[in-house]
């Protein structure tokens, strides 16, 4: 195959969809010097910002997912989903891509159901253990289903289609010592961390519960703590934590996790699909309080079926305000054998080439449709 394949990507809304796809878009450029790359996605997702400050060309379609209240907004999506249905064949006729990706959600569904009708090659990249409803819907149609979690599998029907392949992640992992972490925050190597964040966004519930055990904490033991809490709930955490500033880092977003991973003796964080796939690469032990909201509440299902293999501990979150919180969380920090064990048995459910095992295979369906 020459250098010139163009592969669009359709995913976004949150960082755990849209992540993904930036992860295979580099594994795609390490093997061809002059890809060709479009993104799919909406004007208010994140995708709008990240992904052309990453490089890439994006367009904008209107879709957006069904709300789980009765509301006047549902009644837009009919003629949304045409609308962009529509749009999404003109961009299939125009940029004739070689391989259409999708990583989930609403956003992905409408070019990947279009492409699949319009015999392009495609995939779905599911990263969740309960698929979502987009993957289940479009895994009838599209060539290959790559899964994250092996307890995804019973529910997509054709299980030739599926492949056991990962979450791709940042390649960037691993490659920080703890003395230079340490240095990228002002803290110090040899003392034990908590890392408290809630993906992109923060986490409220998570951050108004700490802020209240924080002065406890410094009073009764030596931690440090890294703080990433969202851009709503900096100022108000940031002026409280002032007083314990040569122990605590407040940021509203640590755009170099490499680093704040390796200072990380234990993660309190939500549970989403591309955070503990990160967790699960750099071995890392965790307190995972999933996030109550998600659709499907696919982010208890993410923890319990890590709790299960014995690799995290779980609170709820409606849990937050009891002992037991407090306590397991002492207990972890307190416990070096319990987090080694955690953290091993993360390490166990790893899987470092899933950008490159997802590309390899989807390579296969343009090797097979160029001989056909």
């Amino acid at each position: 195959m020459d250098d010139n394949i163009r592969v669009i990507f359709a995913g976004g809304g949150t960082g755990g969809h849209l992540y993904p796809a930036l992860a295979l878009a580099k594994e795609v450029e390490t093997r061809f010097r002059n890809a060709e790359f479009l993104f799919i996605g909406t004007e208010h997702g994140l995708e709008s910002k990240v992904v052309p400050a990453s490089g890439y060309k994006i367009e904008f379609i209107e879709i957006q997912g069904i709300r789980r209240t009765m509301t006047l907004t549902n009644l837009k999506i009919p003629f949304l989903i045409v609308k962009s249905l529509f749009k999404c064949r003109r961009i299939l006729g125009r940029f004739k891509p070689h391989l259409v990706i999708g990583t989930g959600g609403y956003v992905s569904w409408p070019m990947l159901f279009s492409a699949a009708l319009s015999g392009y090659a495609t995939i779905i990249q599911e990263q969740n253990s309960y698929p979502g409803v987009s993957t289940r819907f479009l895994s009838r149609y599209v060539d290959q289903v790559h899964l994250s979690f092996d307890e995804s599998v019973k529910y997509i029907k054709d299980k030739t289609k599926v492949h056991l392949s990962g979450n791709p992640i940042r390649s960037s992992l691993n490659r920080v010592d703890r003395k230079t972490a340490a240095a990228d925050f002002d803290l110090l190597p040899e003392v034990k961390t908590l890392l408290i964040f809630g993906g992109s966004q923060g986490a409220h519930s998570i951050n108004m519960a700490m802020l209240n055990l924080v002065p406890d904490l410094m009073n009764l033991t030596k931690w440090q703590i890294l703080w990433a809490t969202g851009e709503n709930d900096y100022a108000p955490i940031s002026e409280s934590c002032d007083e314990f500033r040569h122990r605590i880092r407040v940021k509203p977003y640590i755009s170099n996790m490499e680093s704040a991973y390796a200072l990380t003796d234990l993660v309190v964080s939500r549970a989403g699909a591309t955070t503990l796939a990160e967790l699960q690469q750099c071995e890392l032990a965790a307190l995972l309080i999933p996030y109550p909201y998600a659709a499907a509440g696919h982010q208890e299902t993410n923890a319990r079926a890590l709790v299960a293999k014995g690799a995290a501990e779980m609170v709820l979150d409606n849990e937050l305000t009891d002992v037991n919180f407090v306590n397991t969380m002492i207990n972890l920090m307190n416990d070096d054998g319990r987090r080694r064990l955690l953290g091993q048995q993360m390490g166990k459910l790893a899987r470092p080439d899933a950008a490159k095992n997802i590309i390899d295979k989807a390579l296969e369906l343009i090797k097979y449709a160029k001989s056909s």
